[in-house]
């Protein structure tokens, strides 16, 4: 019905228009010579304006910044049809009399009229909307600064234009000169501190951060403040979103990178990474939430071919299908479904395509599972890794860059100690290569993997709960899919000699906050509306994570996101024939395997404290 009003508003205009521009014309007959020059004229006359009125919106102004400028459309649209007109009465066939005279006249008077009717029609249609859509202040805008105030001017347009019923109650800023003012008649409240009490004096429903410069911790500080209100909580984008091109009025929920607790790291879409550029690349585990991210952004880097090798075709599948959906110039994209444990499924591979480079993603990651089965995590992490790096070895590709964990750093449980192994058994191939470039990429969890907490919680907030979280004071290091991503591609341009090359994960996150803000974001109330309970830790869990230090570890000059520390010395030949033992001896007990393992990383990580 608004929309109808809306329409209805532009159709008026066009009929008093024409009506204004006849009038106009047919008010001077008396100055033409002829009564066929006068009609010849006013068609004419006609014609020109609606070409003009196409070339200056006159009908279809949106925006509230193009209607600002209505007026002045008009106006030139006016000058520019009576320019014309006054040019086509010089010529003869009109005969014209007093030509200039009239044309000022008809300008001056054609032109109040438009505007005054448009004036008019303005304020009729928003008097209807106002009786058709009535107002419904329930939202709050956290920050009355420039971008708060955008904001507000663009939710008040998208009311005025009948999209929504929902406008804003009132800002909420810390800054004393704006308290007790307000925006276009909506009220500043304040300090932020008082949030409680302003919304529920105004009865919010939904509150909107719009501070772009908002630090991480005073983010976080005022999420707090809000997440138990039953409230939606929706942001704009950060000062570095906006740089990136986001639109400084696009409103979001919540989502799982807020849930940091800190900014992602800014993702480097410029890099150059001529390592990839026109190269065939192999991700294995390509179907996997790291490895299909890497396919993601490797495809944007114009290599010449991407080899997307899973273990799981439902997983491979989707990421094709996606990659045909959105890539506007593909590159060549296969498939291989396979495992990595099997060595001669892996050369069928390599003999095939004769990658370049590799991302070997391809691991069991889940402590507990692993702590169950260590045989499985032998075989798929250490067989797999030795059976990749054999073949990158073997074919001479450029570069064979392995996805570990931080949890390589302090091995204590199976999947941790399986890992680190992998990274020696990279080192000990990168001793002996001189042609092919070896290296590790460690970082911490990742916000929304496959298997991390985000989705658990989230189904057990929406199954009705509880939310069950180990320990209180368990705490994780994190990162955000895309961003982990981007920085292991990013790592792979300064690889050399076997480095382990370590993320820039920020500060540890209690998990326990994480399921209290993944809760709110779900307008839930913890505790309140869905329990959280505490379920104790598990074989192989550790409370607490170490951001490890490396021997010789530094920061990178060309990317502060990254450290990198030089490989471990490696005797290749004794490392293989410790390995050949574990694998065989892979179907053995637990305490067998864990044993071997340690024996393992006594003999060849000089960092290891059993």
């Amino acid at each position: 019905m608004i929309n109808y009003v809306r329409k209805l508003k532009y159709v008026v205009l066009f009929i008093i228009d024409i009506l204004v521009m006849i009038s106009g014309v047919i008010f001077f007959n008396g100055y033409f010579a002829t009564k066929s020059g006068f009609i010849l004229f006013l068609l004419m006359h006609i014609a020109f304006a609606l070409i003009y009125a196409l070339v200056f919106k006159a009908y279809r102004l949106k925006t509230r910044i193009e209607r600002n400028f209505e007026f002045f459309y008009i106006i030139l649209m006016m000058l520019a049809i009576y320019i014309e007109s006054l040019a086509l009465s010089f010529l003869p066939i009109f005969a014209m009399r007093e030509n200039v005279i009239v044309h000022v006249c008809l300008f001056i008077i054609s032109t109040y009229v438009m505007v005054l009717t448009r004036v008019l029609t303005e304020v009729l249609r928003k008097a209807v909307i106002k009786m058709l859509n009535k107002p419904n202040p329930i939202m709050l805008i956290i920050g009355a600064g420039a971008s708060g105030r955008l904001l507000h001017n663009f939710l008040s347009e998208k009311f005025e234009l009948g999209q929504t019923s929902d406008t804003v109650a009132c800002f909420v800023d810390d800054d004393k000169n704006k308290i007790g003012t307000d925006y276009l008649k909506t009220p500043i409240e304040g300090p932020i501190n008082n949030i409680k009490q302003i919304i529920e004096k105004y009865e919010i429903k939904t509150v909107i951060i719009s501070i772009p410069t908002l630090s991480d911790k005073r983010k976080t500080e005022i999420l707090d403040l809000i997440r138990n209100l039953g409230v939606d909580i929706k942001t704009v984008p950060s000062i570095d979103g906006i740089k990136q091109g986001k639109s400084a009025i696009s409103v979001k929920s919540i989502t799982i990178e807020d849930l940091l607790m800190r900014s992602p790291a800014a993702l480097d879409s410029q890099y150059q990474c001529e390592y990839i550029k026109d190269k065939t690349v192999m991700i294995t585990g390509g179907g996997g939430s790291i490895g299909s991210e890497i396919v993601r952004q490797v495809c944007r880097l114009s290599p010449k071919g991407v080899v997307i090798l899973d273990v799981y075709e439902n997983n491979a599948y989707d990421i094709l299908q996606e990659l045909n959906a959105k890539l506007v110039n593909p590159c060549d994209i296969y498939v291989e479904i396979g495992s990595v444990r099997d060595y001669e499924k892996m050369k069928k591979v390599f003999d095939k395509y004769k990658p370049d480079v590799v991302f070997h993603t391809a691991a069991f990651k889940h402590v507990v599972f692993m702590e169950q089965n260590p045989d499985e995590a032998v075989k798929n992490n250490c067989l797999g890794t030795y059976n990749c790096s054999r073949l990158a070895y073997e074919n001479s590709i450029d570069k064979f860059i392995l996805i570990s964990t931080d949890k390589a750093a302090t091995p204590c449980n199976i999947m941790s100690m399986t890992k680190r192994i992998c990274e020696l058994i990279v080192d000990a191939f990168a001793s002996i290569s001189t042609k092919t470039i070896f290296s590790s990429v460690r970082f911490g969890n990742v916000l929304g993997s496959n298997g991390s907490v985000i989705p658990l919680f989230k189904k057990q907030i929406e199954s009705g709960g509880p939310v069950k979280v180990t320990h209180a004071d368990m705490v994780r290091y994190f990162l955000t899919i895309p961003e982990a991503a981007n920085l292991i591609i990013e790592s792979g341009k300064y690889s050399t000699d076997g480095e382990i090359f370590t993320l820039t994960m920020g500060d540890p996150i209690k998990i326990y906050d994480l399921a209290l803000r993944l809760i709110s974001c779900y307008n839930l109330v913890p505790n309140v509306d869905i329990d959280v309970v505490f379920t104790g830790l598990r074989p192989g869990e550790q409370l607490g994570e170490e951001r490890h230090i490396l021997q010789n570890e530094i920061q990178l000059e060309q990317d502060d996101r990254i450290s990198v520390s030089p490989r471990v010395e490696v005797d290749f030949d004794k490392l293989i024939s410790s390995l050949d033992y574990l694998f065989k001896d892979g179907s053995s007990s637990f305490d067998a395997i864990k044993n071997h393992m340690e024996d393992i990383l006594q003999k060849y990580d000089p960092m290891y404290d059993k």
